[in-house]
Parts: C-alpha cells; structure tokens; sequence
C-alpha cells in the first residue's frame, strides 16, 4: 500500500475512533414533563381515567396523571468505563390505575425509568413487580424484580414496623426490608400534607453485591409519594469485567394536582 493512503487509512481509523468516543460520551436525551404528559395522554383513554375515582378494597388510589418533582441528583457507573449522568432538575412521576391499584412510572432520561405496581390488598399496600431501565455507553440494561411474599409498601396497621422478603430478578436476588421510620408534616406548593415515612434497603446477592436505600414519604390515604429519596451503591459482574453503579438522588413533590 503506498504510504500517502497508509497515512490517509490511518488518520480515518483515529478520526473515526474519535467520534466513537464523542458518540458514546453523549448523554441520553432528557424526557421532560411535557413528554411524560403526551405519553400519557396517548396512552391513557378517558374511561380508564374515570374508572380510578373508584375505590381498590377500602383505598382510593392517587388521582391518575403526571406529576412534577422538583429533582436533584446523579447517577454514574465506574469500571473500565466510566459515565455520569446528571438528573435535571425537574422530572415526571406518571400514575395509571390498575385492576388492584395503581402503576407509577418515574421518567428522566429516554431508557432511564422505574417502574412499580402498588396494591391495594385486605387494607395494605403491597408492590408486585418492580422494573428498573438504565441506559449507559449505549447499552440499555432493563431488570424485572417479583418479591416473595409480596413486599410491603404500606402496612394497615401501622405499628408494623418492619418487614422483610426476598426479591428476585434474572441475575440479583435482593434481600428486602420495609420500616416504617416515622410521620411528618409537608409543604407542597400551599399545601401542608401528613405522610408516613418508609425505609426500605434492598441488600444485593447473586451477581451483584451493595446496598440500595429508599425513604417515601408516603399521603397514607392513596399512597402518592410526596418526596423521595434513594441512595444505590451496587457493584455487578460483567463480560467486561467489575462494574459499579451509584445512585443519589431526591425527588419533592411540587403540586398535588397533577396534569392529565
């Protein structure tokens, strides 16, 4: 090969190498309020929306539609690559109802969701399935969890201080456990709102190891979740080796009315 397209084959090879690394550094698009708004607007029909005045069991659920909270945080992954992501500063909790209560769905970043479905069940409130997506250098991660028992979000009786069970997911089984840690008092918007503080860990085995920590301050009435605040320190195996994720992130509740 002549050595003018040797050169020339060489710096297309660093030029193209380059963008791979610009392309791959390039944070996820951010789904707005607005977003999560026409998502829901096209998914949901106007006979489901008034279907949710009716109460699960003795239990109303929230009122269905976007939620905004005020959001601050980040979430980043070490290993032979490293990636932070940024939360903005505002992101969308959605509520659809459900045959036994409701699914909240919290968007930030397109392939960066969680996703939960809440009970109503003989007066408490249970989670039955849980699914967390990420998204980073491209590669998009998507995990379903099912505890067994059903895992506690609100007990009836509120002197049940603790709970535990055991979720699992293809690759990590978490040791779950739900505490209710107090009751507080507040603000939203002009709003004052009484909510019961819960505390759950989940303690990962498997292929993963670490710790996630969630706090929800819960409306006890319908189980909307006033503020949030959630801590992940998680390591995993890969085909590319020890990968750690970390989470820290704190979600408030802006308005109690949300958009539909």
């Amino acid at each position: 090969m002549p050595r003018k397209y040797a050169l020339f084959l060489g710096a297309g090879l660093v030029i193209g190498l380059f963008v791979a690394i610009w392309w791959l550094s390039l944070d996820p698009k951010v789904v707005t309020v607005s977003d999560a708004l026409d998502e829901f607007r096209d998914r949901v029909t106007t006979t489901a929306t008034a279907a949710t005045a009716n109460p699960r069991g003795n239990h109303v659920i929230p009122p269905p539609g976007v939620y905004t909270y005020a959001t601050v945080g980040q979430e980043s992954l070490d290993g032979p690559l490293t990636e932070s992501h940024s939360y903005p500063s505002e992101s969308a909790i959605t509520i659809t109802p459900s045959d036994c209560g409701f699914d909240w769905r919290w968007d930030v970043f397109e392939r960066r969701s969680d996703i939960n479905s809440w009970c109503w069940i003989n007066g408490d409130l249970l989670e039955s399935k849980s699914t967390t997506d990420h998204i980073f250098f491209k590669v998009h991660d998507k995990r379903t969890f099912v505890c067994e028992p059903i895992a506690v979000v609100l007990p009836s009786d509120l002197a049940t201080t603790l709970s535990s069970t055991t979720c699992t997911g293809s690759d990590t089984v978490n040791a779950h456990t739900a505490q209710i840690t107090g009751a507080e008092k507040l603000s939203v918007g002009s709003d004052t709102v009484d909510t019961v503080v819960v505390t759950f860990k989940d303690v990962a085995g498997k292929k993963s190891s670490g710790i996630s920590t969630v706090t929800l301050w819960l409306r006890p009435s319908d189980g909307l979740i006033i503020k949030m605040n959630r801590v992940a320190d998680i390591k995993n195996d890969s085909i590319i080796g020890a990968i750690h994720y970390t989470e820290n992130i704190t979600l408030t509740l802006t308005s109690l009315t949300p958009q539909k």
